[in-house]
């Protein structure tokens, strides 16, 4: 097996280890969040999950793509280094405009803190998570 291919299946074993894994363990705590959480706070916190995905898929806005073509389309290192500074910046500045204001609903609407028991460093975590998501759409 040639060194590129052994590589490349090195890094997919790797990728599609972690996914499973992050699977397994959303699994295996589920009894958790059950015993701990109310249906209702289950049902939020699965809402803002899924709100996350939502964000993440339209934040993303195909900034990985993007960079793909530019990085490739780049004849010196000094452009390739551009397209990644440029990518990278532009990535953590679309997520901390889409997670920012999502953040300050959070923790300023009363109505939003009174009607719910669900932990705020719960919600914190999510949207910290959502965060991250964005902000690491452009592989390194």
């Amino acid at each position: 097996m040639s060194l590129s291919v052994r590589s490349l299946v090195g890094q997919a074993s790797l990728y599609g280890f972690f996914t499973l894994l992050r699977r397994v363990v959303s699994f295996a705590l589920t009894p958790l969040y059950t015993h701990y959480l109310s249906p209702t706070d289950f049902g939020i916190l699965e809402l803002l999950s899924i709100a996350g995905t939502f964000v993440s898929i339209l934040g993303g806005f195909k900034l990985d793509a993007a960079f793909y073509r530019f990085y490739v389309a780049a004849t010196t290192d000094a452009e390739r280094r551009r397209v990644l500074s440029a990518a990278m910046i532009t990535s953590l500045a679309l997520s901390t405009v889409i997670v920012l204001p999502l953040l300050v609903l959070v923790t300023m609407h009363p109505i939003a803190n009174a009607t719910t028991t669900v932990p705020i460093g719960a919600v914190y975590l999510v949207l910290a998570a959502m965060w991250l998501d964005l902000a690491t759409s452009v592989p390194l």
